[in-house]
């Protein structure tokens, strides 16, 4: 057998995401491992019994021992709990509700009582005389129900009128108040305005309370952050909620221009600037420029950062220069109007007058409009640069920007914004260099930015570090941008520029998406123009082990699987190559050989070893599982060492993970084994001894008793059948089979005395 790898290799399949998929191996060391578990089978595991009595305390454990055995603290000397002779009958134990907390409900005062509303009268049917019906208006729509909004005012005018000694106290009754009332507003117990109300009366209160105690400016962040989670609540069950009052909006920019900028008060402003209406803008023009001025004030003087990258300024220079262009307009609109009031113009003047406010009134729109682009952009850059900042928070920022449209971030914008975050949290080896080469590869070309800060990224950072950056990059792009445009741009820059395959295959590995992984090779045989499986089939088994053990139901096709696996072709060109000939139609005219043989007949004859109802998913899988099984046997490209590996990979992994393997299945493996026991190749003993554990440890002795009796059959057959060395009979009696299952050694015994 060969040497064990080095931990770097056997970490790769420890479930590890940082791991380089560099350690690739093709070695017999996972035969010998499964081997080694083959021959611990027989150890029997003891097993502890619990004292603690339980719901299931009185059951039998496996079919192997029953509670009434003695157990570990009997034999000591002390009994346990159920043994005792006034121990509770936990045989008929049922299931109880729990009971009730004794400080689940708040005290009585501070509830928000509601009155009983009267009982809607039975509506009663009056017969009028016939004729032409008159037409009533609708009824007037009641905004919301005072009932409700009074009794939460009545609450915060008794917190207002009780003298708190100090800030806490009425800080611990002003947030209890404000949760409950959040707590209603997010299930509906409001309509639009009663919230507005209710929120700016919790604001007009706590200001007052604020003059009496300063700390208590503190709260706003709190009653703020509270209410969005109210409103967004009653947004979930009414698409058509909002908050028309715009003094409510006023009130949160107010305390917006007077917080501390961070991550929270950013969140609350792009909450505010989601939910004002147009008109509401307009009213609140000015103030919400002063709170963008001040986040413009704050990317200026900070010289912690940096000065602003350079970016594509887009759609903010075509604003700056409308807005320019109209301001001009409205000085030469000034100028006349002074020339119209000193020749006495009263009625022209007032004419300039009424456009000059019609155009300042569009200039104030573009620069609030820009205004607003410009923060978006210069602040993420701020927080994308903090070290505090995590990937998860980042995603959160992104939201800031449209996932499409106008005000969405160029592709160039979006890995800029990439580029400072990991050099934030430390995961580039030089930023600066990984900068300058991603501005090389991608020139003055948009449309190849995300793949060309992959390739920088590859070229810039250790093997390890790529793989930890690929792998936050596909988080990223997941979440705004898409996979889909990596794979697209990547392939329009395999065209121009010559892609590596350990970067593909770094790239498909971390995408954990065995799909993307399939057209990324797919870009490699088509920039070498030539089928070839560039990544060994070694790549395709650690890819689909580590797809199997991460998902209990794994999406992964094993055909798919085979074909890769199987596909092995020289780097020399065909003999009679075609003119048009895609990769598509060179993989299928290579599949039509190997596939020539049926498979209805195994079809036919299979036997599952549970009895599962055969639905139509159920017998799909069985047919795509036998399809890939009958490729690996049947591909002549493959020596026999290279198929009896593939087909006991690929077996383990349908046995573990898929369980729809049957004795027969694993029957008609034996043909590859007896051919490489035949010719006598090293390691063999070791092989056959594998596949008798595996035999063994999935499907029990039964089945060992069915492949025995297979494996007669095809001797009296005729068949070509390998010696089976003494040492093998020796281990194989070393799994502790039953008297049933002394068959199986006959079997054993028979032919090694048919090949003496």
């Amino acid at each position: 057998m060969p040497p064990r790898p080095t931990i770097q290799c056997c970490r790769a399949l420890q479930g590890r995401n940082d791991v380089s998929v560099d350690a690739v191996w093709v070695t017999d060391d996972v035969l010998s491992r499964a081997f080694r578990r083959y021959l611990d089978v027989s150890v029997t595991k003891r097993r502890a019994v619990s004292s603690a009595p339980g719901p299931m305390y009185h059951r039998k454990r496996f079919g192997r021992r029953q509670m009434t055995e003695l157990n570990a603290m009997q034999s000591i000397g002390s009994l346990p709990v159920w043994a005792l002779s006034n121990a509770p009958d936990m045989t008929n134990w049922r299931w109880q509700p729990p009971k009730p907390d004794l400080w689940s409900s708040p005290p009585p005062k501070a509830t928000i009582r509601r009155t009983l509303e009267p009982p809607t009268p039975l509506e009663t049917t009056v017969i009028r005389p016939a004729g032409r019906e008159v037409e009533r208006p609708p009824p007037l729509r009641v905004d919301f129900n005072p009932q409700f909004v009074m009794s939460f005012m009545k609450e915060l005018k008794e917190l207002h009128i009780n003298s708190f000694s100090t800030a806490d106290e009425y800080r611990a009754e002003f947030i209890g108040l404000v949760c409950r009332a959040t707590k209603i507003v997010s299930r509906g117990g409001f309509t639009s305005s009663g919230v507005g109300e209710i929120y700016f009366a919790a604001f007009e209160h706590l200001e007052t309370a604020r003059r009496v105690h300063p700390e208590l400016q503190t709260l706003f962040p709190y009653l703020m952050s509270s209410a969005a989670r109210g409103i967004m609540g009653a947004k979930s069950l009414d698409g058509n909620f909002f908050v028309p009052t715009a003094r409510f909006w006023e009130k949160w920019l107010e305390q917006l221009r007077d917080c501390e900028v961070n991550i929270a008060n950013t969140k609350l402003l792009m909450f505010v600037m989601d939910n004002l209406r147009p008109r509401q803008v307009r009213r609140s023009s000015n103030l919400l420029l002063s709170v963008l001025y001040r986040y413009f004030d704050l990317w200026s003087t900070s010289d912690l950062h940096g000065e602003p990258e350079v970016w594509h300024h887009g759609e903010i220079s075509r604003l700056s220069s409308s807005a320019s262009l109209w301001s001009g307009r409205i000085d030469k609109l000034f100028k006349a109007m002074e020339s119209d009031l000193a020749d006495g113009q009263v009625q022209r003047a007032r004419s300039h007058m009424r456009l000059a406010e019609k155009l300042l009134a569009r200039v104030q729109r573009i620069a609030l409009k820009q205004a607003h682009l410009i923060m978006r952009y210069n602040w993420l850059q701020i927080l994308a640069r903090l070290p505090n900042v995590q990937t998860d928070e980042f995603k959160q920022l992104l939201c800031m920007f449209a996932p499409n449209g106008h005000a969405a971030l160029s592709y160039m914008e979006l890995c800029d914004l990439f580029l400072l975050h990991w050099s934030s949290q430390g995961m580039l080896t030089d930023p600066d260099w990984t900068r300058s080469i991603w501005n090389n590869i991608r020139g003055k070309d948009d449309h190849f930015a995300i793949a060309a800060l992959a390739l920088a990224v590859n070229k810039t950072n250790t093997p390890k570090q790529c793989t930890a950056i690929f792998w936050n990059l596909w988080s990223l792009l997941r979440f705004r941008g898409g996979p889909k445009k990596l794979l697209r741009q990547l392939s329009l820059l395999s065209d121009s520029r010559t892609v590596s395959s350990a970067f593909l295959q770094r790239l498909a590995w971390t995408s954990n998406d065995h799909r993307v992984a399939l057209l990324l090779h797919f870009i490699l045989c088509k920039q070498e123009g030539r089928v070839r499986n560039f990544w060994w089939p070694a790549f395709w088994d650690k890819f689909a082990a580590k797809q199997t053990t991460r998902w209990k139901y794994p999406q992964i096709d094993p055909i798919l699987l085979a074909r890769k696996m199987t596909i092995q072709i020289s780097g020399k060109q065909p003999l009679n190559p075609l003119a048009n000939q895609t990769v598509e139609s060179s993989y299928e005219q290579q599949l039509m050989e190997v596939e020539s043989e049926s498979v209805e007949r195994q079809l036919d004859s299979y036997e599952p070893v549970a009895c599962v109802p055969k639905t139509k998913a159920w017998v799909r899988q069985v047919k795509r599982i036998q399809w890939s099984l009958k490729l690996l046997l049947h591909a002549r490209q493959l020596t026999d060492r290279q198929a009896l590996h593939y087909v006991t990979a690929f077996t383990g992994i349908l046995a573990n993970k898929q369980g729809h393997l049957s004795a027969r299945d694993l029957a008609t493996l034996t043909s590859v084994i007896m051919r490489t026991l035949d010719q006598g190749k090293t390691g063999s003993v070791e092989r056959l001894r594998w596949y008798l554990g595996i035999i063994y440890t999935h499907l029990g002795e039964q089945s060992c008793i069915r492949v025995g009796v297979i494996l007669k059959r095809r001797r009296e057959a005729n068949w070509q059948v390998g010696e089976l060395p003494k040492v093998i009979i020796t281990q194989t009696r070393t799994l502790g089979l039953s008297a049933e299952g002394e068959g199986f050694l006959t079997i054993l015994e028979e032919f090694e005395k048919t090949r003496s």
